[in-house]
């Protein structure tokens, strides 16, 4: 979608024929798990991400995670693997339903996220 950067866009190859729905798959970094995903976005915009509840990893706090940062998807185990470690996932801006669609707020989120493009040149 034109004047969408990638990090908000899945990768095709991620799936087929169609997503499965991701809701309380587990989401693991490279260095372990961070949680669960308690929603997913498809935005009009063409923005699609997940938000992941990190529980008590992060005092409860959750995030928001661009699909383009999605490495793998494992519908047999119910895994999501994303492209970065825990540390990059805890330094992320923190997740807020009621501003998600703020274009400060998405900025910061693909300013983030941006390096873990799966479909990053």
């Amino acid at each position: 979608m034109a004047g969408i950067a990638e990090i908000w866009i899945l990768d095709a190859e991620l799936v087929a024929p169609e997503v499965p729905d991701l809701v309380g798959y587990e989401v693991s970094a490279r260095d372990g798990n961070v949680g669960k995903v308690e929603e997913v976005v498809i935005g009009d915009d063409g923005r699609e991400y997940i938000v992941v509840d990190t529980g008590f990893w992060i005092l409860g706090k959750k995030r928001m995670i661009p699909a383009g940062a999605i490495d793998t998807i494992d519908p047999k185990n119910k895994r999501i693997n994303v492209r970065m470690k825990k540390s990059d996932i805890k330094s992320a801006p923190d997740y807020d339903r009621a501003t998600r669609n703020d274009d400060d707020v998405r900025r910061s989120h693909e300013d983030h996220y941006k390096p873990f493009s799966r479909l990053r040149r």
